[in-house]
């Protein structure tokens, strides 16, 4: 409705102009040869001013049908998820972005406005981060259910995340990865997110990474046929390394806040003139 507004302003300014324009050069005086002298300039301004509206246009219809059908999904009101998606959003950040994560979590079952501010909150938060597009770590995230992690409690892997960025080269959607393949292998061991973060980083010290990592693990776990003392001897593990993992990676949820609020002080003002 606001865009339509917008757009019958713009026309009835157009057809002003051009009577004004007739009445001038009726007149006949110098205003009339200025405008006509620069017209091509004025002519180029308007086709370019017309085409940006009809980018926005185009986007701001995208925008509500996703919304919409985010709506659908959710069983939240598309007026409340349009405020949370603004509200999410942060300066290096699309309204997009957000409604796409917001989608994930209604497809993993969240179903009230307050669980989807959180979610896509927790996921923004991670994006920034990690320098990476919160939309597909949320869907990747899936991977993590065979670990404890669902789209409720998608939080308690900030210490996870926090680690995994700090102490290891690897980056959340490579972590999401391993995981994802690494989960049906360890089936049965009971492991966390926090426990596959410490095995990761104990595997990438002695030089054993991507794929390897991945054998290592479900090597392990056929050796250890669900003992986890077994299992951690397999890896090269002290034994109890895992007990202690959560409060190992604890520390690295503050370490996770302080890289986001990093990204967001560093962005550039073409970057913010941009998001708004």
């Amino acid at each position: 409705a606001i865009m339509a507004n917008v757009l019958e302003l713009i026309l009835k300014a157009t057809d002003q102009v051009s009577g004004t324009l007739k009445n001038i050069e009726q007149a006949g005086g110098s205003t009339a040869s200025a405008i006509t002298s620069h017209w091509k300039e004025i002519g180029a301004a308007s086709a370019a001013a017309a085409a940006g509206i009809e980018v926005m246009a185009r986007k701001v219809g995208e925008l509500n049908e996703a919304t919409d059908k985010l709506s659908t999904i959710s069983g939240v009101t598309s007026t409340e998820l349009n405020e949370i998606a603004r509200s999410v959003a942060g300066a290096g950040d699309s309204i997009g972005e957000v409604l796409d994560v917001m989608t994930s979590g209604a497809k993993q079952g969240l179903e009230s406005g307050q669980a989807l501010e959180q979610y896509a909150a927790f996921w923004d938060l991670v994006g920034d981060a990690a320098g990476e597009n919160s939309a597909a770590l949320a869907d990747a995230s899936v991977s993590l259910a065979g670990f404890g992690i669902t789209a409720e409690n998608v939080g308690d892997s900030a210490g996870a995340f926090g680690y995994i960025l700090n102490e290891t080269s690897l980056s959340i959607s490579e972590f999401l990865g391993i995981c994802a393949k690494a989960g049906p292998e360890v089936e049965g061991l009971g492991l966390s997110v926090d426990d596959m973060a410490i095995i990761l980083d104990s595997l990438e010290a002695s030089g054993i990474t991507g794929r390897k990592a991945i054998l290592a693990i479900s090597e392990a776990a056929e050796l250890a046929n669900g003992d986890v003392a077994a299992f951690e001897q397999a890896l090269g593990l002290t034994t109890g390394t895992l007990a202690t993992a959560e409060q190992a990676t604890g520390t690295y949820t503050t370490k996770l806040n302080d890289m986001a609020v990093a990204h967001e002080e560093n962005l550039t003002l073409t970057q913010r003139m941009s998001s708004a």
